[in-house]
């Protein structure tokens, strides 16, 4: 149950109490359950809040870094050397270069 399922049966319950053949004990009962379950939900909801708050102490929340991950290897898949590897891959040659070659590419 949730907070607003739990406070719509005690409303109801309020109702019942004030009928004449209500049983009141079996009412009793499931206020003191509804009130335990409500209790534990804020204790649950206020410990999630104290949890955030700290882990907001400790700089950018772990989505973000990994939304700036992904923006960084879309910037990498667009570079020629990337699709270059990319190709070689797919034909199955190799990807080590030797040194001429590299000493090529870099004039």
């Amino acid at each position: 149950m949730n907070l607003t399922e739990i406070e719509k049966r005690m409303v109801e319950l309020r109702d019942e109490i004030s009928k004449e053949d209500a049983d009141l004990n079996a009412i009793e009962t499931e206020i003191n359950t509804l009130k335990e379950e409500k209790r534990a939900l804020i204790e649950s909801a206020e410990k999630r809040e104290k949890m955030l708050e700290e882990a907001k102490q400790f700089g950018k929340p772990l989505h973000t870094e990994k939304k700036e991950e992904r923006k960084n290897m879309e910037e990498m898949n667009k570079t020629p050397e990337y699709r270059s590897a990319w190709l070689k891959s797919l034909q199955g040659k190799d990807l080590r270069c030797s040194v001429g070659a590299l000493a090529d590419q870099t004039l």
